[in-house]
């Protein structure tokens, strides 16, 4: 069996992904995510399966194999089993709003942290109302110019799923991209280049296959 590339962090429904505080810096082998389940979700109708369906689409994201990992919230008995106690007070999680979209325009990806970039690039089309909404694509084309290969990779991710707009300024970075020298990036630039009907990717897409 291969060893998981990246690992995915799933809160309980009664809590959320800051439970995972600090988590990545005990494996640092692994690209390590936590998802936040409540966003876009009406946490009082929210089921079973909604979550999973938010765990099947953050674990597409991440490289293969992806290896799970769920909190299992304890209230009231500290995890302790088998005491009677009294009526315990479960705090009921609130609703989410969608987050502020961050001005990136001026992040280069030279400097700064890139956890923090690179949980913006994993998580920003999640967090907005619409993925096409200008700032969100303008903050995807500067991350995808970032000097972090997994940065990189999850901004131009987005523009194989989430993000559906098409001018020539995205076509550029993908055509761009087609260089990378990760070859994960490399595939899906080629791949939302397809999905926009580029010809010259289909041409030597076509030369390949020959």
């Amino acid at each position: 069996m291969p060893l998981p590339a990246s690992l995915l962090l799933i809160h309980g429904a009664g809590s959320g992904p800051s439970v995972f505080t600090d988590w990545h810096s005990h494996f640092p082998h692994l690209l390590t995510e936590a998802i936040d389940l409540h966003v876009h979700l009406d946490v009082d109708r929210a089921g079973m399966a909604d979550y999973a369906n938010a765990v099947t689409v953050a674990a597409r994201r991440l490289p293969r194999p992806v290896s799970l990992c769920g909190a299992l919230h304890h209230h009231g008995d500290g995890g302790r089993r088998g005491r009677k106690r009294g009526p315990v007070s479960i705090p009921q999680p609130r609703a989410r709003r969608a987050a502020p979209v961050p001005d990136l325009s001026r992040a280069s990806g030279r400097g700064g942290c890139p956890d923090i970039r690179r949980s913006i690039a994993f998580g920003i089309t999640g967090c907005a109302l619409d993925p096409n909404q200008a700032k969100v694509v303008e903050a995807q084309l500067c991350l995808a110019e970032d000097e972090a290969a997994d940065v990189r990779y999850y901004a131009v991710y987005d523009f194989t799923e989430d993000i559906t707009a098409d001018n020539s300024k995205i076509r550029a970075m993908l055509r761009r991209r087609l260089t990378d020298p990760d070859e994960r990036i490399r595939e899906k630039a080629t791949e939302a280049l397809r999905m926009r009907g580029d010809l010259e990717v289909e041409g030597s897409h076509g030369k390949d296959q020959a």
